[in-house]
């Protein structure tokens, strides 16, 4: 009888030595196709409020995402938390990735941006359907210092318990030409890779423990990739994303395309029509490219914005413009 509490012990220890892992919760982000819009509008200074209604909108297209661009200077009070509150309700019961970018502009190692995504950490901890950009674009420090300060901020969220999807920006716009040049290892880094590795990051798991991080480049397609003409131009044998993807290879790392754009309601470019289409099928069929969101939709952009998707007037003919049956052919399945 004195062996019963032994074998009851050998029992319970082989049980938990042999128990299933525990399942990861956002897994299935990776295996999305989140194609989606910016919608702007509440990182403006003379704000035009984003509402639920114009989540539904986005949603009922077929948007699988939406990134929200935010300034964090502006999100200090309850009435604007809320009101963040509400759009990402609304589009998470859609079955929606909502992506909260911090639309700033700046230095990924300023504190306040850390102490800004620690708050919102504690706001959406737990929800998987809610990702943060940690940064649009990001200026400010070096090349040298960009790799381990956003080594940093991803790994003080995780030590505090923020769970959530995170994607990372890097200097240069955040452009698909930044992302891997192949510096010679005596040359200075003028690249997310360069950076990453030569602060001892060359897999996910260096980067983020919870290996839930999303490399995003931004992708216009004229002369440069600046996104200040509209015209498109030819885009590198290696496909639209150039680098980015070499660079998301080597890291083991998964891209969502934080903005790019073909268009304006108005009119597609005629050097962006006789492209578009290996451009989708690009993105599409890219295993690496998990989604990404259109930039220039949401109410706020003016008549004349180069790339202003939504119809004037009549927002639901939107959708009938050579622009939005582009944006679309990206949603479905």
């Amino acid at each position: 009888m004195k062996l019963a509490p032994l074998l009851l012990a050998l029992v319970v220890s082989a049980t938990s030595a042999t128990a299933a892992p525990r399942r990861d919760s956002h897994a299935f982000l990776d295996q999305g196709r989140w194609w989606g819009v910016n919608v702007s509008g509440m990182e403006f200074k003379d704000e035009l409020p984003v509402k639920p209604q114009d989540i539904d909108f986005y949603a009922d297209a077929g948007a699988k995402s939406i990134r929200l661009p935010v300034k964090r200077a502006r999100l200090q009070t309850p009435e604007k938390l809320a009101a963040l509150d509400a759009l990402i309700r609304r589009g998470t019961a859609r079955g929606m990735l909502m992506v909260i970018d911090e639309h700033s502009y700046g230095n990924i190692g300023d504190p306040d941006i850390r102490d800004f995504w620690l708050r919102m950490g504690r706001r959406y901890r737990g929800q998987p359907l809610v990702a943060f950009d940690l940064q649009n674009e990001p200026k400010g420090g070096t090349w040298v210092s960009w790799g381990p300060d956003a080594r940093d901020l991803i790994q003080a969220l995780r030590k505090a318990g923020v769970d959530n999807q995170l994607i990372l920006e890097w200097r240069g716009w955040s452009g698909f030409g930044r992302a891997d040049r192949g510096e010679h290892p005596k040359k200075a880094c003028e690249s997310a890779l360069c950076s990453l590795n030569r602060a001892g990051i060359f897999t996910l798991a260096d980067l983020d423990p919870l290996k839930r991080t999303w490399l995003s480049p931004h992708r216009y397609f004229n002369r440069g990739g600046s996104g200040a003409t509209p015209e498109c131009r030819p885009y590198p044998p290696t496909g639209p994303l150039g680098n980015s993807v070499k660079a998301a290879r080597k890291l083991g790392m998964r891209l969502y395309v934080g903005e790019f754009a073909f268009g304006r309601a108005k009119t597609v470019p005629l050097t962006c029509k006789a492209m578009v289409d290996d451009i989708v099928a690009f993105f599409r069929n890219t295993p690496e490219v998990v989604g990404g969101a259109a930039w220039g939709w949401g109410p706020r952009w003016s008549k004349t914005y180069l790339f202003r998707g939504e119809s004037i007037g009549d927002r639901t003919k939107s959708w009938d413009t050579e622009n939005g049956r582009l944006i679309r052919s990206l949603w479905a399945k």
